[in-house]
């Protein structure tokens, strides 16, 4: 019995590795967090309410399959990452629309890959959808610029709004009873068809002269009453909008209500979420509200949803605060938020003297961990931070790049204090020469490259010999002279040996000149590799002299990070828009590695060797821990010549056995650690399929 269980859980790691999904251990990435992000659409599965689907302000879709206790990206072909609006088409819940602002989304999969549906959207940036249920393949979109309407499930569009030119249409709702009636909630009041959108008429008697209407919802079991949800409260009407009256009492004043639902099994029951005093709930049909926020921590409410099975579940998306989940009808709510971080990292950092401490430098702040990225706190909050650097001689003194100019910590980012030295200016880039740390060199958006000689307080501009028609991007020092800096632009790679007395343009071999990032070998400095937007990875072994392309499958990516191993200097790696890659040769030839990324726009890379860190453009941080099977060991256990099925039933048979008991093989134990475990399991799965 204990054996078939063995083989049973193998199965099951098996099947979750083929299936691309991220476990916590080595050779695959895992999210780190920080946990964060706007939640802008829900979803629940009507057939699976343990089923729950997140659309996020820039990480994409979340999915969760135990009723949000946990979540996880869901982005394979989605390149809209600002999700609106999220739908499962009736009847069949493993179809899913995602309403982006780069138009429509479809996918047949349960979100585990998605394909562009938008043609014939002539405007992408999306505000809502729905599903016609009666007839699924009738979908409408509303956009910043009026309706579209599908009948072939998203393959094509056409403008169904001729009538409601320059209108943003923020909701639509379908009558449950007469499909073809359709109430959309607009930029200016509420408009009604009801021959499916061919024509349309305001119904705003009694609303507030052109206010915005947010949410429309319709009464499932007396389909004549309808909510909207405005600018200036709750309105009701009980005549299918022809006349709307104020059903706001109880609802705090001067709060938008961006949200209105309607439990599905009595629809007196109501709940709203509002713009800045959370979620309130009506269980008489409007007439009255009473907030019920106990456990909420944010009070601007964007999305809210109601388990369809079990109504008194209820789900909440916040602005910057995830979602939250209530088990009671909204009476106590509580954070369900693992897994999600909707996050844009501009940069990772790396306490050079504390092992697992580490920066993200984020739209947000600055987040700091101290154990490895298993709780975040804010280090620096107010402003975005695009780059840290740490005084090489005192790692407790560090320098923010922020989009007011230059902050600096003396304790290793508890306390920050505004530096004003370069005042309201978006600093990019830091570079700390390490053998004169007072000398910092900056790069920002106005000044171009600039140089402080006494650790910040004073800066002067050092663009000599640099077009100001050029976009400076960052800076690297070679760390054995550090006189010498190199200059990534979008006019190409400019160099000085004079500490920036003067720039030379270094373009000879480069052929595409748009160069987002650059990186100095640490141990052969006249070895650079420059990332390009566009062209793949160039390199130079002549300190920038001449250029080589050096990108082979990686023509035509953005690169947006490279860091070589300082331990292994021919190990590259290279962050892009395309995922994760690493070359074992200097640049000879790159292999992707992005298995358990679900968002695979990477923007930065940190290596603390094994390990590497990737913030992502959404996301948050993913690590990967490298492990190599040890010396002389062979998952080929029946010596067959290949590694294949017949190795993996003899590996789960020692699946969970450790060297002092009974059953052990070191055969299995790939790790040589003493046991073996899921770390042999993932060094199997990394060389299954090879032969000898």
């Amino acid at each position: 019995m204990g054996r078939m269980m063995n083989y049973l859980s193998l199965v099951l790691a098996w099947s979750v590795v083929m299936a691309g999904e991220v476990w916590a251990g080595q050779n695959v990435w895992t999210g780190l967090g920080p946990e964060w992000g706007s939640i802008y659409s829900l979803a629940v599965d009507p057939q699976a309410s343990a089923t729950v689907y997140a659309g996020t302000d820039a990480g994409g879709v979340y999915k969760s399959v135990d009723g949000g206790a946990t979540w996880k990206t869901i982005n394979v072909g989605l390149t809209g990452q600002s999700v609106v609006a999220l739908h499962l088409a009736p009847g069949a819940p493993s179809t899913l629309y995602a309403g982006t602002e780069r138009g429509v989304f479809r996918s047949t999969d349960g979100g585990a890959t998605w394909t562009a549906a938008s043609n014939g959207l002539t405007e992408l940036s999306l505000e809502s959808l729905a599903i016609d249920p009666q007839t699924p393949s009738t979908i409408y979109a509303g956009t910043d610029a009026g309706l579209f309407k599908t009948t072939d499930g998203g393959n094509s569009w056409a403008s169904v709004s001729p009538t409601l030119t320059g209108l943003a249409v923020y909701s639509l709702t379908l009558d449950p009873g007469a499909s073809s009636t359709v109430y959309l909630g607009t930029s200016s009041g509420v408009y009604k068809s009801t021959n499916g959108g061919s024509t349309w008429g305001g119904i705003n008697s009694g609303l507030p002269s052109n206010r915005v209407t947010f949410s429309v919802a319709v009464d499932p079991q007396t389909t004549s009453t309808v909510y909207a949800a405005t600018e200036a409260g709750v309105y009701k009407s009980q005549n299918g909008g022809s006349t709307w009256r104020a059903s706001s009492t109880g609802l705090p004043a001067n709060n938008a209500i961006f949200t209105v639902a309607l439990d599905p099994q009595t629809s007196a029951t109501l709940y709203v979420g509002t713009s800045g005093a959370g979620v309130y709930k009506s269980t008489d049909g409007g007439a009255s509200w009473k907030a019920t926020n106990a456990g909420q921590t944010t009070s601007r409410i964007f999305s809210l949803v109601i388990d369809p099975r079990s109504p008194s579940t209820v789900y909440v998306g916040r602005s910057r605060g995830g979602v939250m989940k209530s088990l009671d009808g909204g009476t106590a709510w509580t954070a369900s938020n693992a897994g999600i971080s909707s996050m844009l990292v501009f940069d990772v950092a790396l306490d050079p003297t504390q092992a697992g401490t580490l920066y993200a430098c984020t739209g947000q702040g600055l987040y700091r961990t101290s154990d490895a990225g298993k709780t975040w706190a804010f280090s620096l909050s107010g402003a975005s931070v695009y780059a840290i650097a740490f005084h090489p001689q005192t790692p407790s003194r560090m320098y923010a790049g922020t989009n007011q100019g230059i902050f600096r910590s003396e304790d290793g980012g508890v306390v920050w204090a505004y530096h004003p030295g370069l005042v309201d200016l978006n600093v990019f880039s830091l570079v700390i020469d390490p053998t004169a740390p007072l000398t910092i060199y900056a790069v920002s958006d106005l000044g171009g490259i600039l140089k402080s000689p006494d650790g910040g307080t004073n800066w002067q501009a050092i663009n000599s010999g640099i077009p100001n028609t050029v976009n400076i991007r960052m800076v690297a020092l070679d760390p054995r002279q550090p006189q010498t800096l190199y200059a990534g632009t979008s006019g190409g790679v400019f160099k000085t040996t004079t500490g920036g007395g003067a720039w030379s343009l270094m373009n000879n071999g480069l052929t595409t000149p748009n160069v987002a990032i650059l990186a100095v070998d640490p141990q052969a400095t006249a070895t650079v590799y420059a990332g390009t937007a566009g062209g793949g990875v160039f390199k130079s072994a002549d300190g920038g002299t001449t250029w080589t392309a050096a990108s082979p499958g990686l023509q035509g990516t953005i690169v947006q990070s490279l860091v070589v191993n300082p331990a292994s200097p021919t190990t590259v790696y290279a962050a892009t828009e395309a995922g994760a890659f690493k070359s074992t040769n200097g640049g000879a030839a790159w292999e992707a590695f992005n298995l358990g990324l679900g968002n695979l726009n990477i923007s930065a890379f940190a290596l603390a060797a094994p390990t590497l860190y990737a913030g992502t453009f959404g996301n948050g941080i993913f690590e990967i821990t490298f492990v190599s099977r040890a010396a002389g060991a062979s998952a080929d256990f029946n010596g067959d010549g290949g590694v294949n099925f017949d190795d993996f039933f003899l590996f789960a048979g020692g699946f969970g056995t450790k060297k002092t008991g009974a059953g052990y093989e070191i055969r299995f134990d790939l790790d040589q650690n003493g046991e073996v475990g899921f770390e042999d399991f993932f060094l199997f799965a990394e060389v299954f399929g090879q032969k000898s």
